[in-house]
């Protein structure tokens, strides 16, 4: 009875985790300034993977000490918490594009596109 929807549940966990994830390295790609696309992205992921362990770990240091599980699941409130401040003080996505030189996104795309299209058209001589 409950495996139906323990499926269901993790079918759709799965769906906007994959779905989250690709998405924010598509953001932190186009709001890098250009020449500068390995280091930043290099420190998104370092940073990623560094503060990803924390959480697990202060929870885990928790349940091992003998404190209460919920204790240790009410203390993940905190990095909601944080993440919502951060988000409140972050500013647009079109402004990030623009102070780093990156301009107006689907246009520039669409550009590109046209001048890869055009180069691929041109006979070669």
């Amino acid at each position: 009875e409950q495996q139906v929807e323990t499926y269901v549940l993790a079918f759709i966990w799965g769906i906007g985790a994959g779905w989250k994830w690709t998405c924010d390295r598509l953001v932190a790609s186009l709001i890098i300034p250009e020449g500068k696309d390995a280091e930043l992205m290099a420190v998104y992921l370092f940073s990623g993977q560094v503060l990803t362990w924390i959480p697990p770990l202060i929870y885990t240091a928790l349940n091992e000490a003998g404190i209460s599980q919920r204790i240790g699941v009410a203390t993940l409130d905190v990095y909601f918490l944080l993440a919502i401040l951060f988000c409140y003080f972050m500013g647009g996505y079109g402004r990030a594009r623009t102070e780093v030189g990156r301009g107006r996104p689907h246009l520039d795309d669409l550009e590109m596109i046209a001048a890869m299209d055009d180069r691929n058209r041109s006979p070669v001589g």
